[in-house]
């Protein structure tokens, strides 16, 4: 992969009002692994529950992810994972290997 071509997705990511770095970072973490749980996506990029709380919140507002509501309330079983627009955008410029 190009490396000109994760500077595009960075560029598509942040025009979409969300944060370059840890947006794109935590969309590409999410079409590898649809699914993952809150501290799985923090682990992966070396950061708190909280600021991937903010991230999810700003993908989701952008359409390019999702969280699953928990059944029973129960928010230690909340997953995360990438829409379809958020899967196109990815494979627009990183394609499957």
């Amino acid at each position: 992969m190009p490396l000109s071509n994760m500077f595009h997705l960075l560029k598509d990511v942040r025009n979409r009002g969300v944060s370059a770095c840890g947006g794109a970072a935590s969309l590409l973490f999410l079409v590898e692994k649809a699914g993952a749980k809150p501290d799985e996506l923090a682990g992966a990029l070396a950061a708190s529950k909280s600021t991937v709380s903010s991230i999810i919140d700003s993908l989701e507002s952008a359409g390019l992810a999702s969280r699953d509501r928990p059944r029973g309330g129960d928010a230690r079983t909340r997953t995360y994972k990438p829409t379809a627009a958020g899967i196109r955008l990815v494979r627009k410029w990183i394609p499957p290997e």
